[in-house]
């Protein structure tokens, strides 16, 4: 559980990332996301496919990012969940987003990421999500879930693997000016 703020708002936010089953209904999972982004109007639900995140520094810029944008309405997507991917990404196109951190019937990983105002609710939700999924919290996996290879090769980087990381937050950043 990771909180930041500025001089405008402060956020919390947390994730869990599982190995998923061979067999696995992707449907299911979405519309359990979507049930909790209903029922929860202060904390912000999305679930992506793990295989391009370095690390938890990368993800807190995105979520970041996220609630900059909708602070200052400069959001791109209509919802926070979406706009997280857009920015996740680095590209301005939902169809370009998904096709890069939506999950499929192929993905190897799911996470599920819970950002907004309570710290409380979005650790309650997540294990919630997951047990009615059917995944073991303590079974969660950590970052990165690919090797370092595939991840210089997404992010075009065959420079020193420390400066990695900045490579895939500058993707982020530079959303903003396209």
């Amino acid at each position: 559980m990771k909180e930041q703020s500025n001089n405008s708002f402060t956020f919390s936010f947390s994730y869990l990332i599982y190995q998923l089953p061979k067999i696995y209904s992707i449907e299911k999972i979405i519309e359990l996301i979507k049930t909790y982004n209903l029922k929860n109007k202060s904390v912000t639900f999305q679930v992506i496919n793990p295989k391009y995140i370095i690390s938890k520094k990368q993800l807190e810029i995105a979520i970041y990012q996220t609630m900059v944008a909708f602070h200052s309405n400069e959001n791109i997507a209509r919802d926070k969940g979406t706009e997280l991917l857009l920015r996740l990404s680095g590209h301005r196109q939902i169809k370009k987003a998904l096709k890069v951190f939506g999950i499929e019937e192929q993905s190897e990983y799911v996470m599920f990421i819970g950002f907004g105002d309570s710290e409380e609710e979005i650790n309650r939700s997540l294990v919630k999500i997951s047990e009615e999924i059917g995944f073991n919290v303590k079974e969660s996996i950590q970052l990165p879930v690919s090797n370092i290879k595939i991840l210089k090769d997404f992010y075009d980087y065959n420079e020193n693997i420390d400066d990695l990381e900045k490579a895939a937050i500058e993707k982020i950043v530079t959303l903003k000016l396209d």
